[in-house]
């Protein structure tokens, strides 16, 4: 591993830089850039914990996330297989931040910040298991961690160029939150209190479909859409041409394989509009489900509410077929299926 000496500087200025699977040789390469002394030492894989409870870096995390479960375990009581340290482990000498210790060595950490001047350091030695039912969730834990970190992400570095994409601001049409603290005030999610929403989900960054999702942290992150007045959402504003949409979409509620359940209108300059579908079973079902792979659509993202029960959002794809047309707006809409619609994202490729 070699670095050019600028990289130092641009986190001492500010700058973070993740690195994974760090090994003894590494040392002097760590030392340089944060400026502290580190020691990097081999040893067995040990369980991980979270070193302090309910501490904020941890935040939008439960303990069940330091797990994972084999097809069927929740139902048959297998035991859960646990998240382990790498066999390097860090142990820092100078301004660090350990949030996942090994539970032999409190002091060896799997995860851990090491402050660089306005920068920081950030040393990823977790070994995510990869053999069981649920091994995309890794990925979505360690982004919720690295976004509690304050890690900006530029989404252009995960995307090819001829496929630049630009997060859309969806704000006009929020009307609800993720987190629901009151039963049937209408004010939170669906409306059926803190023990069914979506608060383990982390507003932030979101990487699915192929491109990066923001799910806004602000008070209201989401459209939620009454399921029998088929009224529709107030317009999201675009202004260029656009290859394909990107959306993170949800919905309460069953109905027939195949019946729409809600709706998205592109509207376009010369007053040409399309209208996509959202079918349940195809491009989204119900979001308590068990999370699984639709025919147009695909888990991207997946969790428990408070009461273990499954939780999941669902990345849908667009590709445009007039992409040489500006895009002005999208309208979101119910179909009065019974079923309640909801819009967390939207990704707009160029």
């Amino acid at each position: 591993m070699k670095m050019e000496p600028s990289v130092g500087e641009w986190v001492q200025q500010g700058g973070s830089l993740c690195i994974h699977a760090a090994e003894p040789g590494h040392e002097k390469l760590l030392a340089a850039v944060s400026g502290h002394d580190v020691e990097l030492t081999e040893g067995p894989q040990s369980r991980l914990v979270f070193n302090r409870p309910g501490f904020g870096l941890a935040r939008g995390l439960s303990s069940a996330d330091l797990y994972f479960i084999d097809h069927g375990a929740r139902q048959l009581g297998q035991s859960l297989r646990r998240v382990l340290a790498a066999e390097v482990t860090l142990r820092a000498k100078g301004p660090a931040v350990g949030i996942a210790s090994t539970v032999d060595s409190p002091s060896d950490y799997g995860l851990v910040e090491l402050r660089a001047g306005e920068g920081r350091v950030v040393v990823d030695q977790v070994c995510w298991h990869v053999e069981t039912a649920v091994d995309a969730r890794s990925g979505r834990y360690i982004s919720t961690l690295l976004t509690n970190f304050g890690v900006p992400v530029d989404p252009r570095a995960r995307t090819a160029p001829s496929a630049l994409c630009e997060i859309v601001d969806i704000s006009a049409a929020c009307n609800s939150t993720l987190i629901d603290y009151i039963p049937g005030d209408d004010e939170g999610w669906t409306g059926r209190g803190p023990e069914s929403d979506l608060r383990a989900f982390s507003p932030g960054l979101l990487l699915a479909g192929g491109a990066p999702l923001s799910v806004s942290s602000a008070d209201r992150n989401c459209c939620v859409l009454n399921a029998e007045t088929g009224r529709a959402a107030e317009p999201i504003t675009l202004d260029g041409k656009a290859q394909a949409l990107v959306f993170l979409v949800a919905c309460e509620g069953h109905a027939r394989h195949g019946v729409p359940v809600g709706q998205l209108t592109v509207r376009r300059e010369g007053n040409l509009e399309t209208q996509i579908p959202l079918r349940y079973g195809i491009d989204v079902i119900d979001w308590n489900e068990r999370p699984r792979n639709l025919e147009c659509a695909s888990v991207a993202w997946k969790g428990f509410t408070s009461l273990g029960e499954p939780a999941a959002m669902y990345v849908r794809k667009w590709e445009n077929g007039r992409p040489d047309v500006p895009v002005t707006s999208i309208v979101f809409s119910s179909t009065r299926s019974g079923v309640v619609p909801i819009l967390l994202a939207v990704t707009a490729c160029r």
